[in-house]
């Protein structure tokens, strides 16, 4: 293990933490029908894995394309 997986951890909690409260406690409490909420969930959770895509591929791009760059 690399000495910033505490950091990776607790980063990756915050995170969580933050989706959690940002996004699924406001979803869940606006909606009353259980299709509703349930749609809206799925939705956001697609929302969250098109922001993490892009992320791993801007980071790999950044990764493969550094040498080039500096």
């Amino acid at each position: 293990r690399s000495t910033l997986f505490p950091y990776t951890t607790l980063f990756r909690s915050i995170a969580l933490i933050a989706f959690t409260t940002l996004v699924l406690v406001p979803v869940l409490s606006s909606y009353r029908g259980i299709v509703g909420r349930v749609g809206a969930f799925l939705l956001s959770l697609y929302v969250l894995a098109a922001f993490v895509g892009v992320g791993v591929v801007v980071g790999a791009l950044i990764i493969v394309k550094w040498p080039d760059w500096f």
